[in-house]
């Protein structure tokens, strides 16, 4: 049976998109290399004890050992904080307050102020009930 003249041009897109495919696939990947050239144990401990490697992180836990990042990661006041940091937490006077102190200055409000919001809260509600 005789089918005319068939267009080859999308079989040929399509065998194209394949073998690109197949062969990005099979390029080797950046991450893995770097984890082969690496301890496992010290990726391993990255992955599980803090939220995954970055920059200078995998010098660090080798030239400090394992077990060492481990316990400096349990004893978060031996990790120094960054000075802008510092700084901002300084300016805070919620840090120096007392849980009752706190609560007097930030409490939510009471009696009449209380009593206002819902009376406004209540029309607002009747307004949003009406459109």
């Amino acid at each position: 049976m005789y089918l005319g003249k068939l267009n080859l041009k999308p079989v040929y897109w399509l065998l194209g998109l394949i073998l690109a495919v197949i062969l990005l696939w099979e390029l080797p990947k950046p991450w893995h290399a770097a984890s082969l050239s690496t301890n496992p144990k010290v990726l391993h401990v990255l992955n599980r004890v803090s939220f995954g490697p970055r920059p200078g992180d995998i010098e660090r836990v080798k030239s400090m050992g394992v077990d060492a990042y481990i316990q400096s990661q349990l004893s978060p006041e031996s990790i120094p904080e960054p000075p802008p940091l510092r700084k901002q937490l300084n300016d805070l006077e919620t840090l120096e307050l007392n849980p009752v102190e706190v609560w007097k200055a930030y409490a939510p409000p009471q009696g009449k102020k209380k009593q206002q919001l819902s009376q406004q809260q209540r029309k607002q509600a009747q307004k949003r009930s009406q459109i």
